[in-house]
């Protein structure tokens, strides 16, 4: 199969398309064969403190050279693959804030939003002070939320003194 590789913008006022460059933009691939993209990403002098995005997409082209079919038309499905990338300049960290933390009837209350001004994947943690159960993981965007009542409960019955809120690199 054969695959176009190219970036597209997110439209987004922090967009970095500008600023990335691809090689290869086209590949081959036989079955079960991969092979490498690589991208190197230079923001431009004066380029303000933040996240910034970019869409790369790889798309199953036609390949002129297959042999087609002489009975009949065939049904072909065609992959197109959008991913988007970020990146950062500046020392930018993610920050949370927890409101209106509670117990109630064995649930967990209260919300987690990202306040920092990049997204971030964590995982939530709550300790009696001696040991830690595991909540559960989640991804926040810059200015995203999440309602703590959505995660399940280990063991209700615990008496929790903290919530822990530890980034996949095991950071809290």
């Amino acid at each position: 199969m054969a695959y176009r590789i190219f970036l597209e913008s997110t439209g987004d006022e922090k967009d970095m398309t500008d600023w990335i460059e691809l090689y290869p933009k086209s590949v081959k691939l036989g079955v079960g064969e991969s092979k490498e993209i690589k991208t190197q990403i230079t923001a431009p002098e004066g380029a303000k403190k933040g996240e910034y995005t970019s869409n790369l997409v790889i798309k199953e082209i036609e390949n002129p050279l297959q042999r087609r079919e002489k009975n009949g038309a065939k049904l072909k499905i065609y992959t197109e693959l959008k991913i988007e990338i970020a990146g950062y300049v500046g020392d930018v960290k993610p920050k949370f804030k927890i409101d209106n933390l509670k117990m109630r009837n064995g649930r967990l209350e209260g919300s987690i939003k990202n306040i920092g001004e990049i997204r971030k994947s964590i995982e939530l943690y709550l300790s009696d002070g001696k040991d830690e159960d595991y909540l559960g993981k989640v991804r926040l965007l810059s200015g995203g939320e999440k309602k703590l009542s959505e995660f399940k409960l280990s063991n209700s019955d615990k008496k929790y003194k903290k919530i822990i809120v530890r980034d996949l690199e095991g950071n809290d």
